[in-house]
């Protein structure tokens, strides 16, 4: 899995690529607790995500309660596939979640976001940082 990380005073943009699935979400849980720190404004970018297991699901509903308490989230870019997980599941309703095309989905009023600059690429590879 690559995660793109842009960070712009208060606001974090990580865009995902690969699966989040059983092997890597003990690593992402970690991570994603020290990034959150001090950040009020987080955009998670599906973009390029290919598989969500319902593990990964927990990631989402943890950042999402680290985010109710500092801040506001969203996730932007979801595919088909991803989007279908994320409303059986019922995440539409605690998420703020847009789709590929832009159509807002979920709670919230928050616009779409963006994260178009990079500045750290980290790599997680079954549960270990590379």
């Amino acid at each position: 899995m690559k995660i793109t990380k842009t960070k712009h005073g208060n606001s974090l943009c990580l865009a995902l690529k690969g699966r989040i699935d059983t092997t890597i979400v003990p690593e992402l849980e970690k991570l994603l607790k020290e990034l959150l720190h001090g950040v009020a404004d987080l955009t998670i970018d599906l973009r390029e995500m290919d598989y969500l297991s319902s593990d990964g699901l927990r990631v989402f509903a943890d950042a999402q309660k680290t985010m109710n308490k500092q801040g506001f989230m969203r996730v932007i870019h979801v595919n088909d596939k991803i989007m279908k997980i994320f409303e059986v599941n019922g995440f539409v309703d605690i998420l703020t979640v847009f789709s590929g095309t832009g159509e807002r989905r979920g709670r919230g009023t928050a616009s779409r976001g963006d994260c178009r600059t990079s500045q750290t690429v980290l790599f997680l590879y079954r549960g270990r940082k590379l």
